[in-house]
């Protein structure tokens, strides 16, 4: 049985990070702006964006894809 590489496994999903409360939206927008000047493949959703998309409400909402994952 062959064990897989441990850098070369990658298994890709989406992370949502929402505001808990809508003061914390201005926080997710700008931590939004610092991972899309560097690059980052991310989203960010406004309250009426969310509103259409999902079956929830909140003031905003990160969607973040291949983050880091960590298995102690």
């Amino acid at each position: 049985m062959r064990t897989p590489d441990f850098y070369s496994f990658q298994m890709s999903r989406k992370s949502l990070y929402y505001a808990s409360n809508p003061m914390d939206a201005s926080e997710l927008k700008e931590e939004y702006m610092n991972r899309k000047t560097r690059n980052f493949p991310v989203e960010y959703y406004t309250e009426k964006e969310i509103n259409r998309k999902f079956s929830f409400s909140k003031a905003g909402v990160l969607v973040t894809d291949n983050d880091a994952e960590i298995n102690p």
